[in-house]
């Protein structure tokens, strides 16, 4: 399972797929990327499909934030970590909040 060094933490992903477009989902609170995993097996013929467990969360080291910025910011150094942008976001519960910040805030990051 790949891990990617997001300002100091190692944060777990798992990707399926290939091609574009690249689509990253964002699990919510005490959740993780198993959320995603029908999603992973159903969309991986049409894209790129990443699931990432958040700092503080599954496979992910650290604690996890205070405040969905904070995850935002932390979902903005992994998308750059990961280098395959600009990505479709998708978030479910908090999930929806961090990538509905992450648009606000970093619009060139999305397509």
């Amino acid at each position: 399972m790949p891990t990617l060094d997001v300002n100091g933490q190692s944060v777990h992903y798992v990707q399926t797929g290939g091609g574009a477009p690249v689509l990253v989902l964002v699990h919510g609170a005490g959740g993780d990327h198993t959320t995603w995993m029908r999603q992973l097996e159903g969309l991986a013929d049409s894209a790129t499909v990443v699931a990432l467990d958040l700092p503080g969360h599954g496979a992910s080291s650290g604690d996890g934030c205070r405040a969905v910025a904070d995850y935002a910011a932390a979902l903005r150094g992994f998308l750059a970590r990961l280098g395959r942008g600009p990505v479709v976001l998708g978030g479910h519960s908090m999930g929806g909040a961090i990538t509905q910040t992450v648009a606000l805030d970093a619009p060139e990051l999305l397509r």
